[in-house]
């Protein structure tokens, strides 16, 4: 499926665009609102690990994380806790 360029809005300018790590970019802007800025995860927490590495205060920065992950029996039968294997989310298990 080809979807036209605008399809998902237009990008962002090459000033705002962010040079280097993922981890480096959330230690750097919290660094600069310590205790305001709220992570809401989506996925795996690889760059939030790779923030704590690369500066373990970055931990003490961060109001607070919202993750999605997480696993229910559905129906009730054990076998149903995860969708990754019985017992992890796909989002916790695909963390190294």
């Amino acid at each position: 499926i080809e979807l036209p360029q605008h399809f998902y809005g237009p990008g962002a300018p090459e000033e705002h665009q962010p040079v280097g790590s993922a981890a480096r970019f959330l230690v750097e802007r919290c660094a600069e609102a310590p205790g305001e800025v709220t992570l809401i995860t989506l996925g795996p927490l690889t760059n939030i690990a790779d923030a704590i590495r690369l500066d373990p205060s970055f931990t003490g920065m961060v109001r607070r994380v919202v993750m999605m992950g997480g696993a229910f029996a559905g129906g009730g039968r054990w076998f149903e806790f995860g969708n990754r294997s019985p017992c992890a989310e796909a989002n916790v298990y695909n963390d190294p």
